[in-house]
């Protein structure tokens, strides 16, 4: 993400309070508030969403594997549907 710290932070206010007029710095503060707030709720919803859709595929075991590279990866056992079981329940 952005790595800003708090020297980064004080020149972008300081530069912000030049270029914005002190009356309208209320409602810029608010307008903030409700991108960050949008912002915060889709990601609560696409991490539910991405947790949801882990639950469906039923993961099983996570093992690590290594691959050529020499790096290490996470590989899941993911349970098959049985076609069986399908035809069963459809009949």
């Amino acid at each position: 993400m952005l790595d800003l710290g708090l020297w980064e932070i004080i020149v972008i206010l300081g530069v912000a309070l030049l270029v914005i007029k002190p009356e309208d710095v209320p409602s810029i503060v608010r307008s903030l508030y409700q991108v960050i707030a949008k912002i915060k709720a889709i990601a609560a919803e696409f991490s539910t969403t991405v947790s949801d859709i882990s639950h469906e595929v039923s993961v099983h075991e996570m093992t690590k594997i290594i691959g050529d590279d020499g790096k290490e990866y996470v590989a899941y056992e993911v349970e098959k549907p049985d076609p069986k079981k399908e035809e069963d329940d459809g009949s």
